[in-house]
């Protein structure tokens, strides 16, 4: 039944993710400023985290898990209102665009060679099996510490990725994308190699800082990268697709990765069964340099 219940929010929680990052390319596109206001979106996500984080920590610690639910109800209904009372919405003239007509346009625009390069090197990038569902597991059922320290790592991650999103706001302008391209697969090998160092409460501190900033780091440039290759008229819609992919690597690459943990930590325990998830997450955002090649010759920022 829980389930089956969290299926409704998710589902509205993922549609108005769409709504504000179509709303972000069709704006930010033509005026360049798709970095600059993933920025601030970011930036805003994580400061909320900040405080999310260890109050969610202290709930599971005291089995408060109702309450949670009850905050983010609260939360959404006072969003709700911000949306009716604030947002609107230039009037626009009506398209005599069939939806088939509609359909076909998106399809080929999907399919232009920048977009499927941009999608790969999306998917890779995220198909991590090491994720934070293992970095909970390992950190509260393998080494001991509580929920209410978990929660407080997340609130310092979520700090330090807030930092980097303000950061990417100033420099994604004045440094040449290509060379934000390397720096973002380099920032996802270590914001995932950082964990190799996690033993204990003063290692989980360090780790999460490093992991916050280059995790944070390089997501911000592949989500720039998606919006800057979505074709002006499909914007919105093509960047949701390419957010479907990289979520879809995310979904996969985590049931992946449960499958593993579960036989390497039966047969190596549970340090190298951990360990090995690391370097095998690594490796694969590591291919994402396989495919820069491509990326450059079809997008002409890159």
């Amino acid at each position: 039944m829980l389930l089956w219940l969290l299926v409704i929010p998710t589902v509205g929680v993922a549609f108005s993710d769409v709504v504000v990052d179509a709303l972000m390319v069709e704006r930010g596109q033509p005026l360049g400023l798709t970095g600059r206001l993933q920025s601030v979106q970011w930036a805003a996500i994580y400061a909320a985290t900040v405080l999310t984080g260890s109050v969610g920590g202290w709930l599971s610690e005291h089995d408060r898990q109702a309450w949670g639910f009850l905050i983010c109800s609260v939360a959404t209904a006072v969003s709700f209102v911000l949306a009716v009372v604030w947002v609107r919405e230039e009037p626009r003239e009506s398209s005599a665009e069939t939806a088939g007509e509609a359909a076909a346009a998106l399809g080929r625009a999907v399919r232009t060679p920048a977009v499927l390069t941009a999608a790969a090197f999306l998917f890779l990038w995220n198909f991590n099996p090491f994720s934070s569902s293992f970095q909970y597991i390992y950190m509260v059922r393998d080494l001991g510490l509580s929920e209410q320290f978990y929660g407080h790592t997340m609130s310092l991650f979520a700090a330090a990725a807030m930092l980097a999103s303000l950061a990417y706001g100033f420099y994604c302008r004045r440094v040449p994308f290509g060379w934000l391209i390397h720096w973002s697969i380099l920032a996802g090998v270590l914001s995932t190699l950082a964990y190799w160092c996690l033993a204990g409460k003063l290692s989980a501190v360090l780790v999460t800082v490093v992991s916050g900033l280059t995790y944070m780091t390089g997501s911000l440039i592949q989500l720039d990268l998606a919006a800057r290759v979505c074709p002006p008229r499909a914007a919105g819609t093509v960047f949701a697709v390419l957010m479907s992919v990289s979520n879809l690597g995310i979904v996969l690459s985590t049931w992946i990765g449960g499958l593993w943990y579960d036989q390497l930590r039966a047969g190596w325990g549970e340090r190298a069964a951990f360990n090995t998830l690391v370097a095998i997450g690594a490796a694969l955002t590591a291919g994402c340099w396989l495919l820069v090649p491509w990326l450059r010759s079809e997008d002409g920022s890159c």
